[in-house]
């Protein structure tokens, strides 16, 4: 016969604990300005954290979080290039 057909059981995210466990990370220090990492606390707090809440995960790690953020990075480096560009402008237009 085919391919094997058998159905792949779903998993619900809000019932399945973290998407993986502490000792599979690799810790990685991270240099961001204060007001930088206040944004992102910001963002991951008020935006993301509620987002997931709403599809019921209500035990999100920062690991997971830190791991979504990394796997991100690839599909946004045209902004990050924005990003660094318009800081380095604007340390010209503070002095």
């Amino acid at each position: 016969m085919g391919a094997d057909t058998a159905a792949v059981p779903t998993v619900d995210p809000a019932d399945s604990g973290p998407a993986f466990e502490f000792d599979d990370v690799q810790q990685k220090a991270v240099y961001p300005r204060p007001e930088s990492w206040d944004a992102r606390t910001e963002a991951l707090d008020f935006e993301v954290k509620r987002k997931l809440r709403d599809h019921g995960v209500k035990d999100i790690t920062g690991r997971e979080l830190d791991d979504a953020i990394a796997r991100t990075i690839p599909d946004v480096t045209e902004l990050i290039v924005e990003n660094v560009l318009e800081a380095r402008r604007q340390k010209f237009d503070s002095d």
